[in-house]
């Protein structure tokens, strides 16, 4: 649409409506002197050319408009398409979000409280997954009225395949535990040996490896009978102020058919603390200065001899770490402490 004004300023509303035109893809040029069009122009988005323009600018600029138009209605009919696909996408990501949660929240349900009483002591746990869901899983069971069973697992990995493995050695866990099964619960080294197998039992080409450690503590004889597998070494904590690691061999769970794991014996002493935890807490600790994770959480334990104010000050020291690192490199943090009560009146603590 061309329209001539000369040196007189069209009324709003006309201006309104070639506007409105302009905007279904019709090209308008209002032909004018300087003053009209600048005035025009703060009305309505419309080329505006000199009345002295010669027949050749005007037919240019009426077929730089059309094409221009055409491009334009392009353009928006992509960007139409974009906002649809864009919808699209926020819309399956607010549903994944949302089956996250669920998943999170139904790992969570596998979980210990933060502090448990058992007999004979106190159990704190930490867990952090570095994302909805954790490849890290730890449970606490009391299995009569003086033993009680502590596990800690890492599924390699991270995010869903990591946490439906940990859930996966829960549920053979928890399976025993329902059942009464004596004879595995008593054992550590059965229980692993059965995760095992559990693991194993995969389809060709899938890979599933975690590590654990299991122990069973005995409030009555003040023992641990402890396996491992692949597992960082437990820490024990004494009531002088040293601390020393309890190594136990074995094996990753779910590489090797009929894997024969060991258990040992610990025997503690009242006031004692044990701190099981996965790698990812050794790698959080670690300082530049540091020349292995190991001992900068060994450090990080002597520091603090409460546990409760431990956890605390590992939370921090995690949170200050986690800041500072890509969040690529998070691992999923868990941390399970057992403080053995002190002697009471001269007794043991039962």
């Amino acid at each position: 649409m061309l329209v001539s004004c000369g040196d007189v300023l069209p009324p709003t509303q006309l201006m309104m409506e070639l506007d409105a035109l302009r905007e279904t893809g019709l090209p308008v040029i209002l032909l004018a002197e300087d003053h009209v069009i600048q005035s025009a122009l703060q009305h309505a988005d419309v080329l505006g050319l000199r009345m002295a323009s010669t027949a050749a600018a005007i037919a240019g600029a009426l077929a730089g408009a059309v094409h221009r138009s055409n491009e334009v209605a392009s353009l928006l009919q992509e960007t139409g398409k974009t906002k649809v696909d864009h919808s699209r996408i926020n819309y399956r990501l607010a549903r994944i979000n949302r089956e996250l949660e669920d998943a999170a929240q139904l790992q969570k349900e596998y979980l210990p409280q933060p502090r448990v009483t058992i007999p004979g002591g106190t159990v704190s746990v930490l867990w952090r997954p570095a994302s909805h869901v954790s490849g890290d899983g730890c449970a606490v069971h009391k299995l009569d009225s003086s033993r009680t069973l502590l596990f800690l697992a890492d599924a390699i990995g991270h995010g869903i395949p990591a946490a439906m493995l940990s859930v996966m050695m829960q549920r053979v866990l928890l399976e025993a535990v329902r059942q009464h099964d004596d004879d595995v619960l008593a054992d550590p080294a059965s229980l692993l040996e059965q995760m095992n197998e559990a693991l194993l039992q995969r389809q060709p080409g899938v890979t599933r490896f975690a590590t654990a450690v299991c122990g069973v503590f005995d409030s009555k004889l003040h023992q641990l009978r402890l396996a491992s597998a692949g597992h960082p070494p437990l820490l024990r904590s004494q009531a002088g102020g040293s601390i020393t690691p309890l190594p136990v061999g074995g094996s990753l769970l779910g590489v090797f058919e009929d894997e024969q794991f060991s258990s040992t014996v610990v025997q503690l002493e009242p006031g004692d603390r044990l701190i099981m935890y996965s790698d990812g807490i050794e790698e959080a600790c670690q300082q530049p200065e540091d020349k292995c994770g190991a001992t900068a959480l060994a450090r990080c334990c002597a520091e603090w001899t409460d546990t409760e104010n431990l956890i605390d000050a590992m939370q921090q020291r995690l949170d200050t770490s986690l800041r500072n690192r890509n969040r690529d490199d998070i691992d999923d943090l868990t941390m399970m402490c057992l403080d053995i009560d002190p002697c009471n009146d001269g007794r043991l603590a039962a």
